[in-house]
């Protein structure tokens, strides 16, 4: 049984639980590196996608970012943070991806080079754990962003290693990614200046490619012509947009091996884009490249049978910024595995999609993917699809990670939300989840897409108040039966219970409300870690500031659970908290008084 604290946000702050199991602890050995199965440790991880197949090199902010990263490493590169910054489809990534596979690089970063891709609405608790695992090949479960940086902070400490945080969106979701391994280094690429700004980085702009560059995209893996000047001209036409010009190298890729000359594959391509209305791409807004997109992507199309652009359309159904099994787009197509691998195959030789083969996942540029959706008929019907060849109303299982963790995303699209609400109050599917993700916040954050689900919200409920689910999944039919049992007249809950009770799995099963009921004044309980000697609520009554035996004051948002962050500085216990604004005061056995800026830990 653990002797840490917990307080509990609901009708009495004051109270105090203790959880039957206890809470994980940091084990030292994860300050060192996985062995892998012979005992030996394992290398160092290098989870960078695979470099592309046709890559023209850009000089200029390629040698930039590697003096950037790769300086003395004593005073520079130790606290370097390198940002690339451009417009999408302007080969940011791809920039990125190149840099981590140059040996000067690698050679600079001994501990290894991991790769987290964020995007317009991140996961930040599922980028951390997946990192974590990166790190030391482990999957344990956070119990909040708080938790991950520290588990980080300590499994990084001392090593020389680069993380590279691709596709940010928001300050807000790169800031826990800064908040570890002091003497590691940082990649960023964005398409707003302001982030590498705020983050104190290097600023290095990715736009258009040079005259040069863009001809040697136009022509990748193609014999270039004796004649130059129609590869130029449709270069400038491309508007030297490297994700355009990459298409277009497709198409003529394709013309050539169906036998067409060069002269032949140029008129082609230009007849298309001529049908298309793309007749020059100088816009610099945001809605004349989505439309300038629009056309070279359906010049491109013109080369697919229609089976084929229906099939490549649907693959804009997956959650952007995911890494997309193919054990999915199986699922969504029906299809064997050596067939779908073909098409896939077929899609990345067209430059519509990239296909790691080696991990087995796709991945969609975002500028395509929205056009691509744009084009789908009925979304629905294929999201419902997809849910169907899952299986998952006759099975509790789910073929890989990405649909367990998107699962009611997608039944959310295919206006399932019935069909949720039965799996959100199903054992198996409660179960098989959080031991497949080790993460009980997802499952929460599917409960909130019902929120006038009674039954889901009762689930939901407890589930915020049984922190040892993060880590424990076994002790669900535990925490089912004590938390719920006194809503059993519910049909939904009750016949949980009676799964429950029936599922095999080890467990003491209260019969009586003997721990803290769901659905009552108590909203989340939330692991300190420490005694709690204090509890301040912030004006709005958003937040929340702990005093605690560690000689730490903690910021929380109680609503979700989130630890934003730890304020450190104090030399003996915090018993005292006080908030006003922007500032909070905190007292301490210390014999000091310390005044804090809570939101951004300035002290």
């Amino acid at each position: 049984m653990s002797g840490n604290q917990d307080f509990d946000i609901g009708g009495d702050v004051s109270g105090k639980n203790v959880n039957i199991g206890g809470n994980m602890t940091v084990n030292e050995e994860h300050k060192h590196y996985h062995t892998d199965g012979s005992g030996k440790p394992a290398p160092p991880p290098f989870t960078v996608p695979p470099k592309p197949e046709f890559f023209v090199n850009r000089p200029e902010p390629f040698e930039q970012a590697i003096t950037a990263l790769t300086g003395d490493r004593d005073t520079v590169a130790l606290t370097t943070k390198a940002a690339l910054t451009g417009a999408g489809g302007f080969g940011k990534t791809t920039l990125a991806i190149a840099l981590c596979h140059d040996e000067r690089l690698q050679a600079a970063y001994p501990d290894g080079i991991a790769w987290v891709t964020l995007g317009e609405n991140p996961d930040r608790l599922a980028k951390l754990t997946s990192l974590y695992r990166d790190f030391t090949g482990k999957r344990d479960a956070f119990v909040d962003t708080e938790d991950g940086v520290k588990r980080l902070a300590e499994v990084l400490a001392g090593k020389q290693a680069l993380i590279v945080i691709d596709d940010v969106w928001d300050s807000a979701h790169l800031r826990p990614f800064l908040r570890f391994g002091e003497t590691c280094a940082r990649l960023v690429t964005t398409r707003f200046q302001n982030i590498a700004v705020e983050a104190n980085a290097d600023l290095l702009t990715v736009d258009e490619m040079t005259a040069d560059e863009s001809m040697q995209m136009l022509l990748a893996g193609i014999d270039p012509p004796d004649d130059l000047a129609p590869i130029k001209a449709l270069a400038v036409r491309l508007g030297e947009w490297a994700l355009m010009l990459e298409l277009t190298n497709g198409m003529l890729r394709e013309e050539l091996s169906e036998g067409s000359s060069m002269d032949d594959a140029l008129d082609y391509v230009n007849e298309l884009l001529d049908d298309e209305g793309v007749f020059g791409i100088e816009g610099e807004t945001s809605d004349e490249r989505k439309k300038s997109a629009d056309g070279v992507l359906a010049a491109s199309l013109r080369q697919l049978k229609d089976d084929e652009i229906t099939r490549l359309c649907e693959l804009s159904i997956f959650v952007e910024d995911s890494d997309i099994p193919a054990t999915s787009v199986e699922a969504l197509w029906g299809m064997k595995s050596a067939r779908v691998r073909k098409l896939l195959t077929r899609f990345a030789r067209g430059s519509f999609i990239r296909f790691d083969r080696e991990r087995g996942v796709i991945r969609l540029h975002d500028v395509v993917r929205e056009v691509l959706a744009s084009r789908l008929d009925d979304a629905v019907a294929v999201h419902a699809r997809l849910i169907d060849n899952y299986g998952i109303g006759t099975s509790p299982t789910l073929p890989d990670v990405y649909a367990w963790r998107n699962i009611a995303y997608h039944l959310t699209h295919a206006e399932r939300r019935n069909d949720l609400a039965a799996l959100l109050t199903d054992f198996d599917y409660l179960y098989n989840k959080l031991t497949a993700l080790g993460d009980s916040n997802t499952l929460i954050a599917d409960c909130d897409v019902l929120p006038d689900n009674i039954a889901v919200q009762l689930v939901k409920s407890m589930l915020s108040i049984s922190p040892i689910l993060a880590n424990h999944p076994e002790a669900l039919s535990q925490q089912l039966c004590g938390r719920l049992v006194s809503h059993s007249k519910n049909p939904a809950i009750n016949a949980l219970l009676q799964q429950t009770e029936q599922a095999n799995v080890p467990g003491l099963l209260p019969q009586t409300p003997t721990l803290q009921q769901a659905g009552g004044a108590l909203i989340r309980t939330i692991d300190v870690g420490s005694s709690v000697n204090a509890i301040a609520l912030t004006d709005d009554g958003q937040f929340a500031l702990s005093g605690s035996h560690d000689y730490t004051v903690r910021v929380w948002n109680w609503q979700t659970g989130e630890h934003l962050r730890t304020l450190e500085g104090h030399t003996d216990r915090v018993n005292t908290v006080v908030v006003s604004g922007d500032y909070a005061l905190s007292g301490s056995w210390d014999d000091t008084v310390r005044v804090w800026n809570w939101q951004t830990g300035e002290h």
